[in-house]
């Protein structure tokens, strides 16, 4: 049922880039705006046991810069979000994080944005990563003990 749910929201939509996503400060983000680049979508939690991956997701966004953008999606989906939309918005300046971050929102289950309905593979855990190609098609997903800098990932956004 949820494949065919996807398949038709895809027929209809012009796919990732009709997806628009909210800053913590409200702002809209709207995905259409990254075509041409590949898209490294990660759900984030402050108080997850990868944390220590965001300074890898800033160093990969650097080193790629014109050809990626990193999103950060705040989520308790497992139970390691405590902060609201302004603690996250703080914690992420004070972490020196500059790719762009949205709202607090669910990944995973019945209630998910609709970003990750798009995605359509299970989120199993905080830091799991999704790469989109320039065409707004999705290349693959990577577990969240895949660090970002690791060769698979970074062969993938490089196209080795």
């Amino acid at each position: 049922m949820r494949l065919l749910i996807y398949l038709l929201l895809y027929a209809v939509s012009g796919g990732i880039y009709d997806l628009t996503l909210h800053t913590p400060a409200g702002e809209t983000l709207n995905l259409s705006q990254f075509k041409g680049k590949k898209i490294l979508i990660v759900n984030i939690a402050s108080s997850s046991r990868w944390t220590n991956q965001l300074e890898h997701l800033e160093e990969l966004q650097r080193r790629f810069d014109s050809s990626l953008v990193i999103i950060g999606v705040p989520s308790n989906s497992f139970s390691n979000e405590p902060l609201e939309n302004e603690a996250i918005s703080q914690w992420i300046a004070d972490k020196r994080i500059n790719f762009p971050v949205t709202e607090k929102s669910v990944v995973s289950g019945a209630s998910q944005i609709g970003l990750y309905q798009w995605l359509q593979y299970p989120v199993m855990g905080d830091y799991q990563k999704y790469l989109v190609s320039e065409q707004g098609t999705l290349i693959g997903y990577f577990s969240s003990d895949t660090d970002p800098l690791n060769y698979v990932i970074t062969n993938a956004i490089s196209g080795k």
